[in-house]
C-alpha cells in the first residue's frame, strides 16, 4: 500500500506543494464532521487512528511534509542545511502498528504531529470482527447500500 500512496503523493504534488489527505476506503461511519476536524488541527501531520489505537485510517501532511520522497530534502533554510537539520520528506508506514510508526517518523522528519480519534474515523473494517462491532445505526446504513447484506447482517 505504502508504494501506492506515494505513487498518489508524486501525482497530486506535480504542480507544487499541497495540504495531502490520505483516507481509507473502508471507514463507513466518516463524516464531513470527521474530516473537518482532522483539518483544523495545528499539526503538520495528523493521524487518525483506529479504534484499538495502533493503526491509520486517515493521515494528513501539510508542506513540506507532503513533498513527494523523489526529491530527497525538502526546502530547508541555509542554517538548517549547515547544522544537518534539513526537514526530509515524510515516509508512509502503513500496515500493522502505523499509529506509532507515523509518530516515530513524524518525529524524525521534524514534523510536529497530533493523534485523532472519532468515532467516523476510528471505525474500519479490517476484519468479519469489525463488521459485528459496527453501531447497529452503521450496520443499516451500510446494508441497504452494499448488495449481498440484507437487514444489517451478512446473507
Amino acid at each position: 500500500m505504502n508504494p501506492a500512496v506515494e505513487l498518489g503523493r508524486e501525482l497530486a504534488g506535480e504542480d507544487g506543494p499541497v495540504r495531502l489527505l490520505v483516507a481509507h476506503a473502508d471507514l463507513p461511519a466518516l463524516t464531513t464532521d470527521d474530516v473537518a476536524a482532522l483539518l483544523a488541527q495545528d499539526a503538520s501531520v495528523v493521524v487518525a487512528t483506529d479504534r484499538h489505537r495502533s493503526g491509520t485510517n486517515l493521515l494528513l501532511l501539510d508542506p513540506p511534509f507532503s513533498a513527494p520522497s523523489s526529491t530527497g530534502l525538502t526546502s530547508s533554510s541555509a542554517s538548517e542545511r549547515h547544522e544537518g537539520r534539513a526537514r526530509q520528506t515524510f515516509r508512509f508506514r502503513f500496515g500493522t502498528g502505523s499509529l506509532d510508526a507515523h509518530l516515530a517518523e513524524a518525529e524524525r522528519a521534524g514534523a510536529r504531529a497530533v493523534v485523532v480519534q472519532r468515532p467516523g474515523t476510528a471505525t474500519d473494517l479490517d476484519t468479519v470482527d469489525d463488521w459485528g462491532e459496527l453501531p447497529a445505526e452503521v450496520r443499516a446504513v451500510v446494508g441497504r447500500h452494499v448488495p449481498g447484506l440484507h437487514g444489517g447482517t451478512t446473507g
